[in-house]
């Protein structure tokens, strides 16, 4: 599976990305990557500033409530790789 976007799932008053989406949150934004959990959580008050981020780069992503799709955002399909080749550097 080749993925090219982020997606980020509601819980509450939180969002969280995992895995390699949550790494890209973390190299783009600096949230705090929970290798244990392989995740990224941020409150909903930060969420304009996350999809404002994710705009000005032209990244693609999803937003999920439980299994409902919310947002479906289109940008760039090589930025999600680029940036996450990115990331995955920055964590060595």
């Amino acid at each position: 599976m080749n993925k090219n976007y982020v997606s980020l799932y509601k819980s509450g008053k939180f969002y969280n990305a995992f895995g390699d989406d949550g790494l890209i949150l973390h190299y783009l934004i600096g949230y705090k990557f929970l290798e244990y959990k392989q995740s990224v959580g941020f409150p909903e008050s930060a969420f304009g500033k996350v999809k404002s981020i994710l705009d000005n780069d032209d990244i693609s992503y999803k937003v999920y409530d439980k299994d409902i799709l919310l947002e479906d955002k289109k940008g760039v399909n090589k930025k999600y790789n680029t940036v996450l080749s990115k990331a995955l550097k920055n964590m060595i």
